[in-house]
């Protein structure tokens, strides 16, 4: 099967992803009121994944890489703009 290409949103979301420090990776996933269970099920990848993302690197963690980085991007900043939106 044929890998699929990476998208111009793709990118975007990737960086998105990469640009925002792990705490606020996290913020963002724990004022959505998500666990990292649910996250990591929506994204396909284990909860420790989702846990090393929201970690420094100094404490063990690392960034997002790959076709997983576009997806947390995008979940991110649907999340982000889910939870700050204001009501109409």
């Amino acid at each position: 099967m044929a890998e699929r290409t990476a998208q111009p949103r793709d990118l975007d979301d990737a960086l998105y992803a990469l640009t925002l420090p792990p705490s606020e990776r996290r913020a963002i996933r724990e004022k959505a009121g998500l666990s990292r269970d649910l996250v990591a099920a929506n994204l396909l990848c284990s909860p420790q994944t989702v846990l090393k993302w929201e970690r420094e690197a100094s404490d063990g963690g690392h960034n997002p890489r790959g076709p997983l980085a576009a997806r947390y991007g995008a979940l991110l900043r649907r999340l982000h703009k889910k939870t700050t939106s204001r009501p109409q």
